[in-house]
């Protein structure tokens, strides 16, 4: 399938859309004026209009063919583009496919987050529910559930020390590359010669990071290490680099480190763990 975009460039939000839909199929690219001459395209072109822009949006799949289009304000946020761009192309690939997914047109991994941020901004859970079912789709049975986990979670957000930061370091090296992922990585095997270099640049950013907390009087609550797969490398200097800046003095009441593949869980492996555990122990 071709995924065909025109005045913007939210190519990225697009394929993840449409990976809700066709998760294991390679897509082609399109940015020409007019839709493609393909058998089967998913198109999203912004056009100038009178009073702003126009967004207009087609399906062809299966020699069957779907458009909408809608007026949108001159100047609008990328976010909501892509909402704008989803809200359009969502309906029209269940209408084709019969397909419906439970999280409906939500593409990222944090959907309690994006409930809690709703939940915020409106000041009624109720209204940020009403939202995950009518704007995006999501299933009843979904919503409760986010709701549920965000029940449980903010207790736990609300505990967080006044001036307090989270750190994520990302290892974006796997042993392979599962066909559904959709985050930034690439398998050991053919980019290994690229750790060491990660590693140098590693090394600078965890200390800029460090000097920028300790400028700003900021206390680390928690280090979230993940990936890619941290553990298909040696973790050994970075546990050592964010020892130095971020746990000694620190009161952390999180140090996880993602594993998900069991392949990378070695006897060396599990000691570095112990070794980190008597690390922040001291």
């Amino acid at each position: 399938m071709v995924i065909h975009t025109y005045g913007h460039s939210r190519t990225y939000e697009m394929e993840a859309l449409l990976k809700l839909f066709r998760p294991a199929e390679k897509f082609a690219f399109s940015t020409e004026p007019q839709p493609p001459f393909a058998d089967e395209y998913f198109s999203a072109m912004l056009l100038p209009a009178e009073d702003g822009q126009r967004l207009s949006c087609t399906v062809k799949i299966g020699g069957e063919t779907r458009s909408s289009e809608k007026n949108l304000p001159p100047d609008i946020p990328n976010n909501i583009l892509d909402r704008e761009i989803s809200g359009l192309l969502y309906p029209m690939l269940c209408d084709l496919t019969g397909l419906r997914p439970a999280w409906g047109m939500l593409t990222g991994i944090r959907p309690v987050n994006l409930l809690r941020k709703f939940a915020e901004r409106t000041g009624s859970i109720e209204q940020a529910k009403d939202d995950f079912r009518n704007i995006w789709h999501v299933t009843e049975e979904k919503t409760q559930l986010a709701a549920k986990i965000l029940a449980v979670q903010q207790p736990i957000l609300s505990a967080a020390p006044k001036g307090s930061v989270a750190v994520y370091v990302s290892i974006p090296f796997c042993p392979t590359r599962c066909k559904y992922c959709s985050f930034v990585s690439n398998s050991v095997s053919q980019m290994g010669r690229l750790v060491d270099d990660y590693y140098a640049c590693l090394a600078k950013e965890i200390d800029l990071v460090g000097n920028i907390v300790q400028d700003y009087g900021l206390t680390v609550d928690s280090i979230y290490i993940g990936g890619g797969t941290p553990t298909a490398i040696d973790l050994y200097q970075p546990l050592d680099w964010l020892h130095r800046n971020f746990v000694n003095g620190q009161p952390l009441r999180e140090f996880t480190i993602e594993a998900g593949r069991p392949d990378t869980i070695t006897r060396v492996r599990r000691r570095l763990r112990k070794w980190s555990i008597m690390r922040r122990k001291r």
